[in-house]
């Protein structure tokens, strides 16, 4: 869980600087090949939009049991129980509107 948290910090941070190889308005799995190294049996996403002004981030370790997720327009951390990140289109808070908001990252 702690490796998750750290993973989860470090994409939010990599996503608040708006990197261009990721502008896309789609979202992009991070793998070995994007250069981004993953904990075993973790996933991680991101989705960007307007220029990187707003942006959406979730990650996922299919032997646990939640998600997690963070988005450019809010300062919670929202969780689900569930362990894929299939549905998740839009690039602001909307893409959680199911999840549970329950961290104020202040």
């Amino acid at each position: 869980m702690k490796k998750i948290f750290v993973l989860f910090l470090s994409i939010f941070a990599m996503a608040c600087f708006s990197m261009p190889a990721f502008a896309t308005d789609e979202w992009t799995t991070f793998s070995d090949d994007t250069g981004v190294k993953l904990s075993a049996n973790v996933t991680a996403k991101y989705v960007e939009a307007n220029s990187g002004t707003s942006y959406a981030a979730a990650t996922t370790n299919s032997k646990g049991t939640k998600k997690y997720g963070v988005a450019s327009d809010s300062s919670w951390i929202y969780s689900d129980i569930g362990t894929t990140l299939a549905g998740i289109k839009s690039a602001d808070s909307s893409a959680f509107s199911s999840w549970v908001s329950g961290t104020a990252g202040e």
